[in-house]
């Protein structure tokens, strides 16, 4: 595989049926201050994907499934034991001066990124390209985890006090209406200010490749009218543009950092930029026990080209390698048996026996949670392919 530009993966994480029990976030010290939402979650760098029976954690940075309390940070069913301690993105690929291939990077030639239990990245887009290329700094307003819930305008008072008492990790009882507050701003703020300027996806429901702002929320607009006044959003859809996910998380960061690159796996940067766009649906089934990733990797540079005068440039990078890693812990972590289904092409994790103490706490047995690639890297290629949820036909002229 070639990385000459950009690549995208889709992963799914799906789990087994279970029964949902829905109960205050297990192992909770009691808080019963006036903790705020921003105080929590800082820009916010954390969040967290709850629309259906999957509750998940993720960060600005490209971490997955972990908690601000260094905890396990995936729980099924929602509410429950946690599923997955941990999870992130992990690549590698051989580093080349030109785009024929023919000259290896002078200093290291095998590069790799991404994150297991250290992380390799930095939250932020890189800015410009090549020898320009630079990251974002981390401080600025906008460098954080957006996270939109398309019916957030008509959320009730328990919904929102429970969404507050996931995020701050609290019972939901101990919820003040300031926080539920908190909770109904950033869905507003976060909608209103969702970043396609920066690649975060929208639906583009008149078909003019442009997002055109949605109209406020009224008692005349509401979340239906998104799709009978066939208006665009912020968000992703599948091929029926008027079926949505119910929930979207965007965030982007970058390898830009060679301490961080180092420190992981001993690597020089590569000048890759990560734009990562979580989703799930609001729904019941197998549909609402699982969600999904896509991952958008574009090569714009700013890495040392010449290590004799030290110029910056763009590396080309061929044989690249992707890879979905985890550590799932299901349940008590003692008795986790892991297995791949080749033919359906999914790694899961499943219990040694029939029962774990950690879900027995809530009356259930244990379930099993999986990943599986929808779709693989996309590249330049010199053809045409459908490559996205919307069936876009995409011509490779490279």
């Amino acid at each position: 595989m070639n990385f000459r530009r950009a690549i995208l993966a889709t992963v799914v994480v799906v789990v087994g049926t279970s029964v949902l029990l829905a109960k205050d976030p297990p192992g909770v010290t009691v808080n019963k201050g006036t903790q705020s939402l921003g105080k929590v979650l800082g820009e916010p760098r954390f969040t967290v994907l709850n629309i259906n029976d999957f509750l998940m954690w993720t960060r600005s940075d490209g971490y997955n499934n972990h908690t601000p309390a260094d905890n396990s940070g995936g729980f099924y069913p929602r509410g429950t034991a946690g599923s997955i301690y941990l999870d992130s993105f992990v690549w590698g690929a051989k580093a080349y001066v030109d785009s024929a291939f023919t000259t290896e990077a002078a200093d290291q030639v095998i590069r790799l990124g991404g994150g297991t239990y250290n992380i390799a990245t930095r939250a932020g887009r890189i800015l410009g390209t090549g020898a320009s290329a630079v990251p974002e700094a981390t401080d600025l307003a906008n460098v954080r985890t957006y996270r939109v819930r398309r019916d957030y305008a008509s959320m009730t008072q328990d919904e929102l006090k429970r969404d507050a008492s996931e995020i701050l990790r609290i019972p939901i009882e101990s919820v003040t209406d300031a926080q539920a507050a908190d909770v109904y701003n950033q869905y507003d703020t976060d909608w209103k200010d969702w970043p396609v300027a920066s690649g975060a996806p929208f639906i583009d429901r008149n078909n003019n490749s442009v997002f055109d702002a949605t109209p406020a929320f009224s008692a005349t607009f509401t979340v239906d009218s998104l799709v009978s006044q066939g208006k665009d959003e912020p968000g992703v859809a599948g091929a029926d543009l008027n079926l949505p996910a119910g929930q979207v998380i965007w965030t982007v960061y970058n390898d830009l950092s060679p301490s961080l690159v180092n420190g992981f796996s001993g690597s020089l940067p590569m000048g890759i930029e990560i734009q990562k766009t979580t989703w799930g649906y609001k729904a019941s089934g197998e549909i609402g026990s699982l969600y999904f990733q896509r991952i958008k990797m574009i090569n714009k540079g700013g890495v040392v080209v010449n290590p004799t005068t030290g110029a910056l440039g763009t590396l080309h990078y061929d044989s690249v390698f992707v890879c979905q890693w985890s550590d799932p812990d299901l349940g008590d972590f003692g008795d986790d048996i892991v297995g791949c289904d080749t033919v359906l092409n999914i790694g899961y994790v499943y219990n040694g026996q029939g029962r774990d103490v950690e879900y027995q706490k809530f009356g259930l047995k244990p379930p099993s949670v999986g990943y599986d690639f929808l779709a693989g890297p996309v590249i330049d290629g010199g053809d045409s392919a459908v490559v996205d949820l919307n069936l876009n036909l995409i011509h490779n002229t490279e």
